[in-house]
């Protein structure tokens, strides 16, 4: 999703993109493990609103580069002073956000669909991550958009004055093509109980409010004698899911089961060779880059989490990160080697 936040920063050490990249690079921990399903307060409006994010795009390796393009496009205006449109002037953000989807989509699709070269081949081809034409296709694009976004900073003269940070909010798992698993996940929808499921490479159950009691430990005991046919890594169940989240009993957000999947498991009917949302390694590490010219370029083993980004973008705008609920509540840090 393509977003932008005009701030009035307390400096000016404003949130933007750097020309000439020198990067810090950090090893990093995603936090969006089941975020995305649980932010969504009814399993119907997740599964409607997965329909319009994932559009055409997921069918076609061709398709993704003109999707994102239209959101390059539209940053790049702001940049210039323009509106997304690029009609009418407005005053420049001092943050900018976007979504590059394409590589997502690469690594997702296992081969050539409407509009692709019938040669083409998505995905990774061993386990160091070589990509395939399809993959490499969307790298070479997201390298081109970068490239774009930075010469359009550097045209505006906003270039010195910029922080870039390039990250993910999850990776893909898997990437070695020999753990891959495809697995039917049908069974989820015969549980005791059964209201809904989302299912990737993690799944979330729901039961049905009228008779939830009564349905628990069957369908706990359902899931469990499943859990070499759905490939079942953990089976957390309601109390559990009470104690890392909010209690399923009184909150319909909650789900009433979180399955994590053993490495390789992907709940597909052949459509995707990858997939993320769960708590494997490839899902969770994701790369982690800041620059700015008065960043020296340099590794940091450090582990990170993609929560500290917040509070860092705060923090080079010059405001107090804990101002933010979640930074009080988390006490969650700005990432360390920052010269701000």
């Amino acid at each position: 999703m393509n977003g932008m936040v005009s701030l009035s920063p307390a400096s000016q050490r404003c949130v933007r993109l750097k020309s000439s990249l020198q990067f810090i690079t950090l090893s990093c921990l995603s936090t969006s493990v089941f975020a995305g399903a649980y932010s969504i307060k009814e399993a119907w409006m997740y599964k409607f609103m997965a329909g319009l994010l994932l559009g055409t795009s997921l069918t076609c390796l061709a398709a993704a580069a003109p999707a994102n393009e239209a959101h390059v496009k539209a940053v790049v205006n702001e940049i210039k002073g323009l509106d997304s449109t690029g009609a009418n002037k407005q005053p420049v953000p001092a943050l900018f956000g976007l979504n590059l989807q394409a590589v997502s989509v690469g690594q997702k699709l296992p081969k050539a669909g409407p509009g692709d070269a019938a040669s083409m081949v998505g995905g990774y081809a061993d386990a160091n991550g070589t990509p395939n034409s399809g993959l490499a296709l969307q790298l070479d694009y997201v390298d081109h958009a970068l490239g774009e976004l930075v010469g359009a900073l550097h045209d505006n003269k906003l270039d010195d004055t910029t922080l870039v940070v390039i990250a993910s909010k999850h990776g893909q798992s898997p990437i070695d093509p020999s753990k891959f698993q495809p697995t039917d996940e049908d069974p989820y929808t015969k549980t005791p109980g059964y209201a809904f499921h989302i299912a990737d490479d993690a799944s979330l159950i729901w039961l049905k409010p009228d008779g939830r009691a009564k349905s628990l430990a069957a369908a706990a005991e359902y899931l469990k004698d499943q859990g070499k046919a759905l490939g079942i890594g953990q089976l957390l169940t309601s109390n559990q899911v009470a104690l890392a989240y909010e209690d399923p009993a009184s909150d319909a957000r909650a789900p009433d089961f979180i399955v994590t999947v053993n490495p390789g498991v992907v709940y597909t009917g052949g459509k995707k060779i990858a997939e993320h949302g769960g708590g494997n390694a490839n899902d969770r590490n994701v790369a982690l880059l800041l620059s700015n010219p008065s960043i020296p370029s340099r590794t940091i083993t450090a582990l990170v989490q993609t929560t500290q980004v917040a509070p860092t973008i705060l923090q080079a705008l010059g405001y107090d990160p804990k101002e933010l609920q979640a930074v009080q509540k988390e006490a969650t840090q700005a990432l360390p080697g920052m010269p701000f």
